[in-house]
């Protein structure tokens, strides 16, 4: 027999994620670590490659630009890093992080990890039901 699933089960996939995000924001005074620094370095060498975009769109795109911008920790995707650039665009504009400016470059990964409890927390109450699912995105949120 399947588990009962509906639309309440998104909002509780979406309160777990937001009480997640918001423990994180919560906890995140801490110091950086080494990975870190290297993020944050990648972040601002992309967030100065957004930048130039609207200014010169041909300078921008040139293959010489592209890889000197997105050089930086070459190993790993580029699509997380994006992200914590335009987050520190955003910030930079909108001040929205004025308490810890560390957060704009931490923000996406908080936002991804709540979105991954939501996901398990729906793949669990599909499979199992809502209480292993209510479990399964708390243990993996410990």
């Amino acid at each position: 027999m399947t588990p009962s699933y509906d639309k309440r089960d998104h909002l509780i996939g979406a309160a777990i994620a937001a009480a997640y995000v918001v423990l994180l924001v919560a906890t995140s005074d801490l110091g950086m670590t080494r990975d870190e620094g290297m993020y944050v370095a990648a972040a601002d060498q992309y967030a100065a490659w957004f930048e130039s975009l609207p200014r010169d769109v041909n300078a921008a795109i040139a293959r010489d630009s592209v890889s000197r911008s997105f050089s930086a920790n070459h190993e790993h995707p580029v699509l997380v890093k994006s992200l914590f650039a335009l987050s520190v665009l955003a910030d930079r504009k909108w001040e929205l992080f004025t308490a810890r400016p560390s957060l704009a470059y931490r923000f996406p990964a908080m936002v991804i990890a709540g979105l991954t409890l939501w996901l398990t927390y729906i793949f669990g109450a599909r499979t199992f039901g809502r209480q292993p699912g209510v479990f399964a995105a708390v243990a993996l949120g410990l």
